[in-house]
């Protein structure tokens, strides 16, 4: 409301002190801590001090990683915002209320994407209803797809099972965290692009990294790996910086080991595409999967030391299999329609009055779920859910 009723010059400052709120609900200190921070940023921007800016963001990284003012997802996009900020600062010259709002921007602390474009916003009656039509299709990926997972039992399937849930579930979790994030700053004038797009049509690994979070490969491509091949290229061999630069974006998403195996993993699966690239496909799928792999065994869990055998026992539909078999169904009915009509918006180019409906049938069904959850995933889900 206010974003719509303020002045046109006020629809920067509005929703960055709306951000300020929100990250004050986190802590009562963090607004302080962040508007130092930001500050900071701002001013070592402007005196081209682009190494100390590394080394305080860095430090920072750390600090939040440390304490609980912001979850470790969350801090770390935050911190290659400010980043990207100071290291554009050749190309872009950015005022004080520009770079708070940059690095304060809520809809997208959670799960990106990167912001590094800044354009005026636009509000309008249209806009908040695609807002919260974004917004629903994010809430009812989250809530139909991902919240149903939690009741499956990873222990008792097949490795080949677990580790294709848990690559669905990350997923689709951290797509329905973007797309409700998208739908909020459409709402509030602002278009922000998707940060996922559906994984399984990846042709090649570098295109896997082209829809899995893109915005974060593109910093790590054009900050990073580019930047060291041009200027070290012919002195370290390019596969040592790839390798480097993928190490880099494991340990970016957190200092277990798991996340090492998983940048250098990923590395790997670059440079193999590089060398046969006849093979994309079939590297794709391996990077998709290995990347789950690698997540399964970071949490921890037990795995079935069988890998395959579970599925082919006469009870395997008991077992999971009938769940593998109808998740794999919906999943790819999911898939094929966002590749179709890309950014989960196909349904923006419906008449306003269609957008009016849907928009308005959306709120009835979040206040039924938030009322009813438990409920709503016993009784009306797919049997694969309760399986």
């Amino acid at each position: 409301m206010g974003q719509v009723l303020l002045p046109v010059r006020f629809r920067l400052l509005w929703p960055t002190l709306m951000s300020f709120l929100w990250f004050f609900s986190w802590d009562p200190y963090l607004p302080v801590f962040l508007f130092g921070l930001i500050s900071l940023n701002h001013f070592l921007t402007k005196k081209k001090a682009l190494v100390l800016l590394v080394l305080t963001n860095l430090s920072a990284l750390i600090f939040l990683r440390m304490t609980s003012f912001l979850p470790s997802l969350g801090s770390s996009f935050y911190l290659l915002i400010l980043t990207g900020i100071g290291l554009e600062s050749g190309k872009v010259s950015r005022t004080f209320s520009e770079t708070f709002f940059l690095g304060s921007f809520f809809p997208v602390m959670m799960a990106g994407p990167v912001l590094r474009d800044l354009e005026s916003p636009v509000v309008s009656k249209e806009r908040i209803f695609d807002g919260i039509l974004i917004f629903a299709m994010g809430f009812l990926k989250y809530q139909f797809l991902v919240v149903p997972m939690g009741f499956m039992n990873f222990l008792d399937n097949s490795v080949l099972f677990q580790v294709f849930l848990i690559t669905m579930k990350i997923y689709l979790s951290l797509s329905s965290f973007s797309d409700m994030g998208r739908g909020v700053a459409r709402m509030l004038g602002f278009d922000v692009v998707a940060a996922f797009h559906p994984v399984f049509f990846s042709r090649n690994p570098s295109d896997f990294w082209n829809r899995w979070n893109h915005t974060v490969a593109a910093w790590f491509r054009d900050f990073l790996i580019f930047p060291s091949l041009l200027r070290w290229g012919r002195k370290i061999p390019g596969f040592v910086i790839v390798m480097a630069g993928f190490l880099t974006l494991g340990l970016w998403h957190g200092l277990e080991l798991h996340w090492v195996f998983f940048g250098l993993f990923n590395g790997l699966m670059i440079i193999l595409w590089n060398k046969f690239q006849r093979a994309g496909r079939l590297l794709a799928m391996v990077t998709v999967f290995g990347n789950g792999f690698i997540q399964l065994r970071g949490s921890h869990l037990p795995v079935n030391p069988d890998w395959l055998t579970g599925l082919f026992q006469k009870n395997w539909w008991r077992e999971g299999g009938m769940s593998f078999l109808a998740a794999i169904c919906l999943l790819l009915i999911c898939e094929v329609l966002q590749e179709r009509f890309r950014d989960n918006d196909f349904f923006l180019r419906t008449p306003l009055s269609l957008k009016k409906f849907f928009a308005i049938l959306s709120v009835i069904i979040w206040m039924w779920a938030a009322d009813i959850r438990v409920p709503l995933v016993q009784d009306f889900l797919p049997m694969y859910f309760t399986l």
